[in-house]
């Protein structure tokens, strides 16, 4: 009820700015026409009439100066009492002038009235349907100058009798014919305004669901739950999307299966609930209903129990649901007939249009879109899940080379030190014993020998004490350096 008043109020005002830019076109003309018509009385005759009209035509401006001002109501209502005046004002110049020039014309009489009469124009410009009222009250200075025309001009002496006009019937036919021509052209503008409106109103009402409808493709288009992959939220969004546009009361999503022989529901929204039933339908027990949607793509039935496409689900589904309309649109999948998206109308019937189908056929590529965002979010977790485990590959066999370096690196060190320990420690009392032994092979004093003998059990001694150690460090330290060995 909400929306349907805001588009009330903007239906109305959008009518009344167009009424207003016409009146202002009205007053605008009007007074430059009324201005040009005072200046050549003013010039050609002696009376003040001149003067008098130039003094009304400054009333237009100020009529088109109000409604720039946003003085809507008075400013109109005015336009409509100035031009009546202004008729006056001439019809009743130019009759005082014909009299005194002796100039008897009874056309002079019936022109007048004939443009009060299209002086029922400017309320029909001026306002708006829906303003009937304001409309009325704007016609009602005309009705009255059509009504006391010949009382008024008898009232200043220029009368049809008064001008030396004899007609018997003059009363008579020419009220007569006034009323039957106000009658026509009032009828005829009011069917025309009627007409015109309503087509206003058709056009703002298809503009506005056509914005609204690329609104809520773009709104559901650009949501993170489309992105994500999230279909059972994509849903919901489109459903209630479709519902809110297309007025349906029921929408919605089925789904086939590879054969399409049946249809399950997969989410139903209804007066603003959703709901999973898990409702079911063969071919077998529908066969005209599947072979036109599957073949067909479509089902648009604005009276749904009548439609012979539809009449093996009347007893068993849209009577008992008061389903009245109903609108059936597959969407597509891998190039493929997936599933159906189902509008329906409980309790009253609704004309589907050409911007319907588009909208609901938009919404089934959104489907299609959340589907394949899934299967893309999933080949991307699966991609991320395997550049999870490379990296950790990598980086494990990275620290097992680092590993395999330090040791590397150790050993050759470990390989340094028994080097050095191999050729300065270890072979210095090898080196010694071995010259002790040539030494013994010489002739030599046996004084000498006794020297020899204790500087072998010396060197001896040195190779035993630098073994202790050398396994004295490797318990110790698990690896011996030079320095270890004390």
């Amino acid at each position: 009820m909400e929306i349907q008043n805001t588009y009330d109020d903007e239906i109305l005002n959008l009518l009344r700015i167009r009424n207003v830019k016409l009146t202002q076109a009205l007053c605008i003309w009007g007074g430059i026409i009324t201005v040009i018509l005072s200046l050549i009385l003013a010039f050609t005759t002696k009376d003040i009439i001149g003067l008098q009209i130039l003094s009304i035509s400054m009333m237009f401006f100020v009529i088109y100066f109000l409604l720039k001002k946003g003085k809507l109501l008075i400013g109109r209502l005015l336009l409509c009492y100035i031009l009546p005046i202004l008729v006056y004002f001439i019809s009743i110049f130019t009759k005082r002038i014909s009299i005194e020039l002796g100039i008897y014309n009874p056309i002079n009489f019936f022109d007048t009235r004939i443009i009060l009469l299209t002086l029922i124009i400017v309320p029909f410009v001026s306002f708006n349907i829906r303003e009937y009222k304001l409309m009325a009250l704007g016609m009602l200075p005309i009705l009255l100058g059509l009504v006391l025309f010949d009382p008024i001009h008898n009232l200043v002496g220029v009368g049809y009798y008064q001008s030396g006009l004899e007609a018997n019937d003059y009363y008579f036919s020419s009220n007569l014919f006034i009323l039957i021509a106000f009658i026509f052209i009032g009828a005829s503008l009011m069917y025309t305004k009627f007409q015109v409106e309503n087509s206003s109103i058709l056009q703002f009402f298809k503009i506005s669901k056509m914005e609204n409808s690329l609104e809520s493709i773009t709104r559901v288009a650009n949501s993170p739950s489309l992105s994500a992959g999230l279909i059972d939220d994509t849903l919901r969004e489109i459903v209630a999307a479709i519902s809110r546009i297309t007025g349906a009361n029921r929408v919605g999503i089925w789904e086939f299966d590879a054969s399409l022989s049946t249809m399950y529901s997969i989410m139903q929204f209804e007066n603003g609930k959703i709901s999973y039933d898990k409702n079911e339908l063969h071919r077998t027990d529908f066969p005209i209903y599947f072979k036109n949607i599957t073949q067909n793509k479509i089902i648009s039935a604005d009276n749904a129990q009548e439609d012979l496409r539809l009449f093996e689900l009347k007893e068993g589904y849209l009577t008992p649901k008061n389903i009245h309309s109903l609108f059936d649109s597959i969407y597509i999948r891998n190039n493929n007939v997936k599933g159906v998206i189902c509008c329906e109308s409980v309790g009253k019937e609704i004309k589907w249009n050409s911007d319907d189908l588009i909208f609901v056929n938009s919404m089934g590529e959104l489907i299609t879109s959340v589907y394949v965002s899934e299967k893309l979010n999933k080949e991307g977790e699966k991609l991320n899940s395997m550049n999870n485990e490379l990296r950790y590959l990598n980086q494990k066999l990275e620290d097992r080379i680092k590993r395999r370096t330090e040791e590397l690196k150790l050993k050759n060190q470990q390989l340094e030190e028994y080097a050095f320990v191999n050729s300065h420690i270890i072979r210095s009392p090898l080196t010694t014993i071995a010259g002790l032994l040539n030494i013994w092979n010489l002739e030599i004093r046996p004084e000498d020998r006794a020297y020899i003998i204790s500087k072998l059990h010396e060197s001896v001694n040195n190779m035993d004490k630098i073994s202790f150690q050398i396994e004295n460090a490797i318990n110790q330290y698990g690896e011996f350096r030079r320095e270890n060995l004390k």
